[in-house]
């Protein structure tokens, strides 16, 4: 066809695009001619444009039954004139790829045994691989011997809902399974409709849809969007698991999906193809990378990663692929490329160090550093550790029910963790949002740090507001010592809030009752009860904005003008943070007109009140923008 095309237009310029070229057969360079440029898959990860793979090499097949079931009978059968002492000793010289060359296929095709340990792993190891039930997943398997590969699929369908009918709703997985339908009329065409259609029934009745056998496009499409989650917004619409032969490992984009369960050989192109349905960016935080788990000939399966990564993770091989001397080390799992994620042990490495340096500016958790380079330096080293964090709950080893185990490994106690990502997160982000500008420096307040806690962290808000009852108590009492420790207690359960609005309105109120600087009136009277506290909160809260936007008015010279307070309330109770929206009925147009008529005699700001009138209406529109932000982040209630 290309030909055709090329006798069809003899001056035109061709140019093939491809992302997986070929060298065996008809080559892409055949085709399209010489190279012009190559960007791989490691200088996309580079650039952040897709995401490096974290890859386990599984087998149901373990080391000590092969040595002590498996080969015995394998090397009886095919050399039945050798001594058990032969055999022995040669098994105990085997390399584990050797071992793999053995393992015929049919030791895993069709084996129920082999599909109950597969299904036996994922589920054991969901909440870790899928982020707790963040992301969906992608199970292939595909049968050799030219047999069809339906019936394994549909074991594995079959035996995901077994397991579904023996857990209780919070603990099953929703499991779709989606083959081709055969229109061959050969002898595996009935045996494969039959199984197609078995499925469809049992999505139907799980999602309330209609698909027939005469609408098998249709319903390809609908696992797509449920699998992808895009069908709604609504979680009990989506899949876990999508068990496929061929289908969807190519050509489908799916940022919701993280894992790739492999039950069969994938090789060159088509390895990472199916591999790159996974490394599709979402949020770096949750899904540092994608996750591929392979269970069948895990020697075998890991030389044939990395001979495609020799390939298609570094450019020089682009056109004609060549062995790449320290660029991927087949014994380092393709390390150098930066393609595949850090091993466990080194990810704990790492974050050991990071906690380290994080220790010694923070006088072991403490306090935030002094210095602003400090902080700097420490909020990057958070973003490691919270990265870093990530990837090992993310990993098989992590114990969810035991967390503390992870802490001790890593050297920090359960309180360290708790006050390091939550007490030093957000004083350090608070302190360093001013920082940065035009002169290139990192503006900090484009961070958000979502911290990763090893021990998940719930506060229960009644024992929180009984706390600061009994802190405005103690305060009013006297009882100086109490108090202290009660005010430690709530800055400590404050900071660990979703709700940093919240949080920091508990700590603004808080710190005026232990400064003395609490208003009068605002408590009215005592002992105080917790469910005084919230309507005490709320009171401190809309007092706290008004002093602030008060503050606002005096710096700017707005106090007398005319109209100027109810332009501002106006503006600001309608404001959405980061939207240009405070001059929709020109509210701000009337404030500077407003504001230029007195600050150079009302403006407390001496640099203020120099301006000329012109640097004066632009510094303010700027300054009111910045200000109703604040305001809208710092304050949870509108007057």
């Amino acid at each position: 066809m290309l030909q055709r095309a090329k006798d069809g237009f003899p001056h035109g310029a061709w140019v093939g695009y491809t992302g997986t070229p070929r060298f065996d057969g008809i080559t892409t360079r055949e085709i399209f001619g010489n190279l012009l440029h190559a960007y791989t898959i490691r200088e996309a990860i580079a650039d952040r444009n897709v995401l490096g793979f974290k890859v386990d090499f599984n087998t149901t097949l373990s080391e000590d039954v092969l040595k002590s079931q498996y080969l015995p009978q394998f090397y009886q059968r095919e050399h039945p004139d050798w001594t058990m002492e032969k055999i022995n000793y040669k098994i105990d010289h085997l390399s584990r790829e050797d071992m793999d060359d053995t393992v015929n296929s049919g030791v895993y095709d069709d084996n129920e045994d082999h599909v109950k340990l597969v299904v036996d792993d994922i589920i054991k190891k969901w909440r870790n691989r899928s982020v707790n039930g963040r992301y969906s997943a992608l199970l292939t398997t595909h049968v050799g011997g030219r047999k069809a590969s339906s019936p394994m699929a549909m074991k594995y369908f079959d035996e995901f809902q077994r397991r579904n009918a023996e857990a209780d709703a919070d603990h099953q997985l929703k499991v779709a399974v989606t083959f081709s339908q055969d229109n061959s009329n050969g002898e595996n065409m009935l045996g494969t409709n039959t199984g197609l259609h078995r499925a469809m029934m049992a999505y139907n009745q799980l999602f309330g849809t209609t698909f027939g056998d005469d609408n098998v496009r249709g319903y390809t499409e609908d696992v797509v969007s449920r699998l992808n989650r895009t069908v709604s917004n609504d979680p009990a619409d989506y899949l876990d698991i999508v068990i496929v032969i061929d289908q969807l490992l190519t050509g489908f984009d799916a940022p919701h999906l993280n894992t790739l369960y492999v039950d069969r050989t994938l090789q060159g192109a088509n390895l990472i193809q199916a591999y790159s349905r996974t490394n599709r960016i979402q949020d770096m935080q949750h899904k540092p990378y994608g996750r591929i788990v392979n269970y069948r000939w895990p020697a075998q399966a890991e030389k044939l990663m990395n001979d495609a990564l020799k390939i298609y993770a570094d450019p020089h091989s682009a056109d004609v692929p060549i062995d790449l001397p320290g660029v991927i080390d087949v014994s380092d799992n393709g390390k150098d490329t930066g393609v595949v994620a850090p091993t466990f042990e080194e990810t704990k490495e790492s974050t050991i160090k990071v906690l380290e340096q994080l220790a010694d500016l923070t006088d072991e958790y403490q306090q935030i550093p002094r210095g602003t380079a400090e902080q700097q330096q420490a909020f990057q080293l958070l973003k490691q550790y919270n990265h870093q964090i990530a990837l090992l709950k993310q990993d098989d080893r992590y114990d969810y029910d035991n967390p503390d185990a992870l802490l001790a490994e890593i050297g920090i106690s359960e309180d360290q963790e708790v006050r390091l990502t939550a007490t030093i997160a957000n004083e350090l982000e608070d302190k360093l949002k001013p920082i940065g500008g035009n002169d290139g420096s990192v503006v900090y307040s484009d961070f958000k740090l979502e911290m990763e806690h090893v021990n998940e962290v719930e506060v229960d808000y009644d024992y929180l507001e009984e706390l600061i009852a009994q802190f405005l108590n103690e305060t009013n009492a006297g009882e100086t010592d109490a108090a202290d420790k009660s005010y430690q207690r709530i800055n400590d359960l404050a900071d660990q809030l979703d709700d940093r609005q919240y949080g920091k309105q508990i700590k603004r109120m808080t710190s005026d009752v232990h400064n003395n600087q609490l208003a009068s009136g605002l408590v009215k009277s005592y002992p105080v009860k917790a469910d005084d506290v919230k309507g005490i909160l709320d009171e401190h809260n809309k007092r706290s904005r008004r002093a602030a936007i008060v503050e606002f008015r005096t710096k700017w010279g707005l106090v007398d003008a005319e109209g100027v307070r109810d332009w501002i309330n106006s503006a600001l109770d309608r404001h959405v943070v980061g939207n240009d929206d405070l001059n929709e009925n020109n509210e701000v147009t009337n404030i500077i007109t407003g504001g230029q008529k007195y600050y150079k005699a009302d403006a407390l700001d001496e640099d203020i009140r120099q301006l000329s009138k012109i640097k004066y209406r632009n510094e303010l529109r700027n300054e009111f923008s910045k200000f109703a932000d604040q305001i809208n982040q710092e304050f949870k209630e509108p007057l």
